[in-house]
């Protein structure tokens, strides 16, 4: 009986000392995971609009498509 008392002691300390670490870890990681920023749908897609490399080069191909129909149009 003795021995079991001392093994439940050593679980218990260790499960205490586990505990503390967790909401010693939880307590560091706080402010970095609360300065992260939330974005809503329509940044993401102004954001996606941005830096879309296909979107751009779609854009870059219509413009360019307009000033030739000018072009055509002033010939």
């Amino acid at each position: 009986m003795m021995k079991a008392n001392k093994n439940l002691r050593k679980i218990i300390k260790s499960a205490n000392v586990l505990r503390k670490l967790l909401v010693l870890a939880t307590t560091l990681a706080t402010p970095i995971w609360g300065q992260a920023q939330l974005w809503s749908l329509q940044q993401c897609i102004d954001t996606e609009q941005v830096h879309n490399k296909n979107l751009q080069m779609s854009r870059n191909n219509m413009l360019l498509g307009e000033e030739k129909l000018h072009e055509v149009k002033a010939n």
